[in-house]
């Protein structure tokens, strides 16, 4: 957990303990208890800046809870593992797996210096982003697109013909020009 999850997380278990708090001691007269918080509960109900602050706390609260209700159903969830059925039994492979063949693939073409390789899944949508800097040599022109198609035909043959996965591929050239890749003019 990161550490603006937790950050988070506390904020949200302190509003949350505030509120459970504030409503306990408004019920308290109610539950006829043997302990004399009537104090407690007299300050709070009298006092009407708190119990606007605790209604329109608890109607953000619904909403929150609403958008995290509708998150939890319509969120995809990621796969890190895909399932290939077969006649003897089934093949798990991993994503690691797969972003390993598509670093050697792009090894054996050799047009991209130091690759760095990201997969994600999601349901049946796999998307792999190849973040590197693409070499400037005339016989590597034009070759990304059938290197996409045969590394998209590699991971078809890994997961399964039938297997009805769409497969994204995108190249991003991190290539920054040096000062010593500029040309000065030589006439003046």
């Amino acid at each position: 957990m990161t550490k603006i999850q937790k950050i988070i997380l506390i904020l949200l278990n302190v509003v949350f303990f505030f509120y459970i708090v504030v409503v306990s001691l408004s019920l308290y007269p109610i539950m006829a208890l043997p302990m004399d918080l009537q104090f407690f509960s007299q300050l709070i109900l009298k006092n009407t800046l708190l119990l606007q602050l605790v209604f329109w706390m608890s109607m953000a609260m619904g909403i929150v809870s609403i958008i995290i209700f509708l998150y939890l159903i319509l969120y995809p969830r990621r796969e890190s593992k895909f399932v290939v059925p077969g006649t003897n039994g089934s093949l798990t492979i991993d994503k690691s797996a797969i972003e390993a063949l598509t670093k050697a693939s792009l090894d054996e073409k050799n047009f991209i210096t130091s690759p760095r390789v990201k997969v994600s899944a999601i349901r049946k949508k796999l998307h792999i982003s190849v973040i590197g800097e693409l070499k400037r040599t005339s016989h590597l022109i034009n070759q990304e697109e059938a290197w996409k198609n045969h590394l998209r035909n590699d991971i078809r043959r890994l997961l399964g013909e039938e297997k009805d996965i769409k497969i994204d591929i995108d190249l991003f050239n991190s290539y920054k020009e040096s000062n010593t890749d500029k040309r000065e003019t030589r006439v003046i």
